[in-house]
């Protein structure tokens, strides 16, 4: 009898339990939930929400998640949830995890000091549409590739201005003719990349095949990192950049 009584008591909610249920539970699928209560079942988590009337979920609308896109990977937690107020921190990042979203490093938040809001990342998506490329660098000779984006202009400010929302880097590029401004070339790569084009998809029309292709493939990067790249992976690699190449002279001809 001591031990069954003792097995119930085991079972009784915590204090911290139910505060967790009570903060997390409108913003989390129950999945989400029992990450962050691994003793209690779905079954109970479900039935513990609805006796304490607590509601459950806030359905993910299309501009939710729109937003999601557009917010999560480059803008601090405060704008993204300005953006989407329905749901809580906990479960906008759960579903960003589900959507394969990515975020920057706090330290890149922090020490960022504008963000972008929605028609700055449409502007970015028209000006990367008209003077800008997204292509997969590298060679199976070297056995290393990498997703890099960038905007070549002669217009140093609006360059500037993109770097100052977004990070990167702006360099000179080429010769400039007598009489002509010099040519520069704002870039980012890799992650950053990933984040960028995550963002500003929604607003791509010339370059969004592109774009989907250098998200998959960053993403399948992302996860080969720290392991030994195979002669399958390098033809996968090879064979991904050989598809955006083609978009890419698609377009120019």
């Amino acid at each position: 009898m001591a031990e069954v009584k003792a097995r119930r008591a085991w079972r009784l909610w915590t204090p911290e339990e139910l505060e967790i249920l009570r903060r997390n539970a409108s913003g989390l699928e129950t999945k989400g939930l029992q990450k962050l209560l691994p003793q209690r079942s779905l079954d109970g988590i479900d039935a513990k929400a609805k006796k304490l009337g607590i509601s459950r979920l806030h359905t993910w609308t299309q501009a939710n998640i729109e937003n999601l896109f557009r917010f999560y990977p480059v803008a601090p937690q405060s704008v993204v949830q300005a953006h989407i107020p329905n749901h809580a921190w906990p479960g906008i990042h759960y579903k960003a995890l589900m959507l394969g979203l990515h975020r920057p490093p706090p330290r890149l938040v922090k020490k960022r000091e504008a963000y972008p809001n929605d028609l700055i990342l449409a502007w970015v998506a028209g000006f990367l549409d008209g003077d800008g490329y997204i292509y997969i660098a590298g060679s199976p000779v070297r056995r290393k590739y990498y997703l890099q984006v960038g905007i070549a202009n002669r217009d140093k400010p609006a360059l500037d201005f993109i770097q100052r929302y977004l990070g990167g880097s702006i360099i000179t590029t080429g010769n400039s003719k007598d009489g002509w401004a010099p040519l520069y070339r704002w870039y980012v790569t890799a992650n950053r990349a990933l984040r960028i084009l995550q963002s500003i998809l929604p607003h791509l029309r010339v370059k969004r095949k592109q774009a989907e292709l250098a998200i998959e493939f960053q993403k399948n990067h992302g996860r080969m990192k720290g392991h030994i790249m195979t002669e399958e992976c390098i033809a996968n690699y090879k064979a991904q950049q050989q598809k955006i190449s083609a978009l890419n002279r698609y377009r120019n001809e």
